[in-house]
């Protein structure tokens, strides 16, 4: 007995709209006449092929996106795009890429510091017969009493951080619902400060990784933020919001592309070989100072305007750029904390 499957006669029309097939794909549609019964892997990979697969169109968009600033966003706004990767997509695959990238190597530190070589282990039996002696001559509690001392001094900032968290209360909330907030991120506090005090290094490592998990989102923010300043500090400029706002995509995707290659090269660079680790910090200094050059020039070409007018508008957009990211990330680090 055959297995249950489609038929011939079924092939000659698509699934989809039951209109006759000329091809792999309906004329009518646009559906691809493939077999859908596969692995489960198959229909992952097939999910995932639209947005990661790498062709003509996607070398040609990656290397103009290296190398020549806002041609792609003026490519595009001049209706130039079935021909390149479009904005959104390229921004997707490099921040999840810089992101995964670096929490592996986050990982990875960890693990290092977790299992590494303990510099304190003897080699010789003199040695060993020094530190046996330095142990037995030293306080067992002398660590717990210089930190225990070191919390003492600082006892009235950390009582004045419980009382300020205590007296928290949104507007919003009811009486009630502020007690509880209140009460839940005091407990959160005590068992943060308790967590640090045991093992400074394995709490900060997981908060760590607390706060790379929703970085994307901060970045992903920001984005029309970013457009918006540009759009007021190029207020004359005429160009919509929606223009502005396919350049940052652009420069952003661009940044975690050099982002991404920064993490590489310092890893060939950290593992000191002979002929690519100075090549790999050589790269590495260029792709910083490409960076700074590339994004001036992106505001140079898209815009129009002057070199002595473009660089002022470009240093006075960076700076606010940067004062309402480090805000966003001050804010990221308190949530972090009081959710970890």
């Amino acid at each position: 007995m055959s297995k249950p499957g489609l038929s011939l006669a079924e092939f000659q029309k698509c699934l989809n709209c039951n209109y006759p097939l000329q091809g792999e794909f309906c004329s009518n549609c646009g559906q691809q006449n493939k077999e859908i019964r596969s692995l489960f892997i198959v229909i992952v990979l097939e999910a995932l092929e639209g947005l990661f697969a790498f062709n003509s169109r996607s070398y040609k968009t990656l290397f103009l996106l290296l190398f020549k600033p806002a041609h792609l966003s003026l490519e595009y706004l001049q209706g130039k795009r079935a021909r390149y990767l479009p904005p959104l997509r390229l921004f997707i695959v490099f921040s999840l890429g810089y992101f995964l990238l670096l929490s592996t190597e986050l990982y990875l530190n960890s693990l290092n510091a977790t299992f590494g070589a303990d510099p304190a282990v003897p080699t010789t039996s003199e040695e060993a017969a020094d530190i046996a002696t330095e142990n037995a001559a030293a306080p067992a509690d002398d660590v717990e009493v210089n930190f225990s001392a070191e919390l003492d001094n600082e006892s009235l900032t950390e009582e004045e951080v419980f009382e300020f968290v205590g007296n928290i209360s949104l507007p919003f909330f009811s009486a009630q619902r502020n007690e509880q907030l209140q009460v839940m991120l005091t407990s959160q506090m005590e068992a943060n400060m308790d967590a640090i005090t045991e093992n400074p290094l394995e709490f900060f490592l997981e908060f760590g990784a607390q706060l790379l998990e929703n970085l994307p989102l901060l970045v992903l923010f920001f984005l029309p933020v970013l457009a918006l300043i540009q759009k007021i500090v190029y207020f004359s400029s005429g160009r919509y919001y929606i223009e502005h706002l396919i350049l940052t995509v652009h420069n952003h995707s661009f940044l975690f592309f050099a982002l991404i290659l920064g993490v590489l090269l310092s890893a060939v660079e950290g593992r000191e070989l002979l002929v690519l680790s100075p090549f790999a910090g050589l790269l590495d200094t260029v792709i910083s100072y490409w960076v700074v050059v590339y994004l001036y020039l992106s505001f140079k070409y898209f815009f129009e305007q002057g070199h002595i007018v473009t660089f002022f508008k470009f240093v006075t957009a960076s700076i606010i750029y940067g004062i309402c990211l480090s805000i966003g990330l001050f804010f990221l680090a308190i949530f972090a904390f009081f959710t970890f």
